[in-house]
């Protein structure tokens, strides 16, 4: 999974890009101008893989990972620069960072009461950007079928006439509703208002206990909104990890902002995770949901998908109530399964393949 972390200026898009990669990158604007891109990966934290790896004594446990690029922050208008443009298209979401916080280094005293009004902006920017793209296909559609016509440019230009109406509504095309074969149509596109999104409101710490107030908004499936409080979360950071629950504790939260981010991403896109167990290794591995068996195969190794012939599969809670995959197995709550059987979130599986 790959995420591309977004926003207007000094909103604090560095500040979370260190806090989920626990990196050391330049928060100040001239930093920005020498590397205008940072790229960070991230362990996806999963409390289920610290039991497993207790339960199975395995040599080394593999988390999950995801990465983060970092883009310098753009201006209203801005966003349609081409450089900009090709580094958001590349990735499977967007984290749009928002700012509640007082910012004294740009002479801003009061809190802006009203982030949502920078989410309905930064909305309209990746709208404008997709309208441009749209725009230009279609004048190129129309002078094609002027010479030739063919059932899939009349195709094509159906539907870019429904994403050109839906953009000039100033409504994402994530909203949209598409069929599979219409998405695919439009994934050579990489349209920025099609991609999952994902607000992140970024708190003062005198505003946390109002925090509910900037997450009542609704949001389209597609589209989700959470919070971090940078100035904590750098302070969480530099703990000892003995600590680090206590400090949470103290200020009411059941995980740390990082944890929430990363979290949060992952149902945006639907994912789960599923792990492998190994007599070196236990690893766990991101999935998207409704996924089968053979295709999940390949997601640790091509041979594996190729030559599938079966998967070994037993429930997170299957395995520690049974306390190992040998007693598992003898209670009858490990199973074989064939490669139709779809991937659950939490399953341990042994895949069986000949190469």
């Amino acid at each position: 999974m790959k995420a591309s972390i977004v926003g207007f200026p000094k909103v604090g898009k560095t500040t979370l890009f260190n806090i989920l990669t626990h990196g050391h990158a330049d928060t100040s604007r001239f930093g920005h101008a020498k590397k205008p891109v940072n790229i960070g990966v991230a362990e996806v934290p999963d409390a289920r893989l610290e039991k497993l790896h207790e339960l199975l004594q395995t040599s080394k446990k593999t988390h999950a990972t995801t990465e983060f690029v970092d883009l310098v922050g753009v201006n209203r208008g801005e966003i349609k620069n081409t450089e900009y443009l090709a580094h958001l298209r590349t990735v499977d979401c967007l984290i749009h960072v928002v700012r509640a916080f007082k910012d004294p280094e740009m002479g801003i005293a009061a809190i802006d009461p009203h982030p949502h009004d920078d989410i309905q902006d930064f909305n309209l920017e990746l709208i404008l950007a997709d309208m441009d793209v749209i725009h230009h296909r279609l004048d190129k559609l129309s002078v094609m079928m002027k010479k030739v016509k063919s059932r899939e440019n009349e195709e094509e230009l159906a539907l870019l006439q429904r994403c050109a109406a839906q953009v000039e509504a100033e409504k994402p095309l994530r909203e949209l509703v598409l069929d599979p074969l219409e998405k695919k149509r439009l994934r050579s596109f990489a349209f920025l208002s099609e991609k999952p999104l994902l607000h992140v409101i970024n708190l003062g710490e005198e505003l946390l206990q109002r925090k509910e107030d900037f997450l009542a908004e609704t949001m389209h499936e597609n589209q989700r909104i959470t919070y971090i409080c940078g100035a904590l979360e750098e302070q969480i950071g530099e703990l000892a990890p003995d600590e680090r629950a206590e400090f949470l504790e103290q200020y009411g939260f059941s995980e740390s902002g990082r944890d929430r981010v990363i979290h949060s991403t992952f149902a945006l896109l639907d994912l789960i995770l599923f792990f492998t167990p190994g007599p070196e290794e236990l690893r766990a591995w991101p999935l998207r949901h409704g996924t089968h068996a053979q295709k999940a195969a390949g997601t640790v190794h091509s041979d594996m998908e190729h030559g599938f012939i079966r998967a070994e599969v037993v429930s997170f809670d299957e395995l520690v109530k049974t306390g190992s995959l040998a007693e598992a197995r003898k209670h009858g709550v490990l199973r074989l399964e064939g490669k139709d059987y779809i991937v659950q979130d939490g399953d341990i599986i042994t895949f069986r393949f000949h190469v």
